[in-house]
């Protein structure tokens, strides 16, 4: 049954216009929630891993007011990850070791810190991040 054909046949102008701006407020705070819910981690997932040209960026360096160089890093989100994955499997464990990195993915709508190793043998986090779904196994 169509809502809009449902009215009464004596309506004056007021309640029509009510009932219109009733209608398009509805209908916009359906669509902003079906739309715009955000980025979510699942975004991510995608981005990172189908999207071509992730290439990692080095941190700027800005300088302190007495001239000096101050190196900005990120805490590295596969180091993270597969550190708070141990733990949780060996509670005892005294590892608390957080490990920074001055590279990070620009393209990457959270833009995370990863650790990258040129040239190395073994995958490095920037690798394994957009590459691996589970990245931290």
């Amino acid at each position: 049954m169509d809502i809009s054909r449902s009215r009464p046949v004596e309506i004056n102008c007021v309640s029509v216009i009510v009932y219109e701006k009733y209608l398009k407020l509805v209908f916009f705070q359906v669509i902003e929630g079906m739309i715009l819910p955000g980025p979510t981690e699942g975004d991510e997932n995608v981005k990172r891993l189908t999207e071509p040209g992730h290439i990692p960026k080095h941190l700027p360096i800005t300088h302190l007011p007495n001239g000096r160089p101050k190196h900005h890093q990120k805490e590295c989100r596969v180091c993270k990850k597969r550190l708070s994955k141990f733990k949780a499997k060996n509670p005892g464990s005294d590892i608390s070791t957080r490990v920074e990195s001055v590279y990070y993915c620009p393209k990457c709508p959270s833009q995370p810190g990863l650790c990258f190793k040129p040239k190395s043998e073994e995958p490095d986090c920037f690798e394994r991040y957009h590459t691996v779904v589970k990245y931290w196994k």
